[in-house]
């Protein structure tokens, strides 16, 4: 991979580590002013790494707010939240 396309798969890559919610315009953007190009490969551009990493269940768009939402850590947050709440009601 160049070095461009390094930048893009890191920008989608650390939002989705920070469990930030996001569109496809704010992470376009943000690749283009750090000096990227809207690939991850020369074969794969953003928006089909954004399609995969929803088939694998890490992204959900939603399209009433045009955005992306991330589920990477967030369902195992919820699921220990209703263990534990669940542990404390015995």
């Amino acid at each position: 991979m160049s070095k461009e396309m390094d930048i893009a798969k890191k920008v989608v890559d650390e939002r989705i580590a920070k469990g930030e919610d996001f569109s496809l315009k704010e992470v376009q953007d943000e690749i283009l002013s750090k000096g990227g190009i809207l690939r991850v490969a020369p074969t794969v551009t953003i928006r089909d790494y954004l399609k995969n990493l929803e088939e694998k269940a890490v992204l959900k768009y939603n399209p009433s707010k045009d955005n992306y939402l991330v589920f990477n850590g967030k369902l195992e947050m919820l699921l220990k939240e209703h263990y534990d709440a669940s542990l404390s009601k015995n």
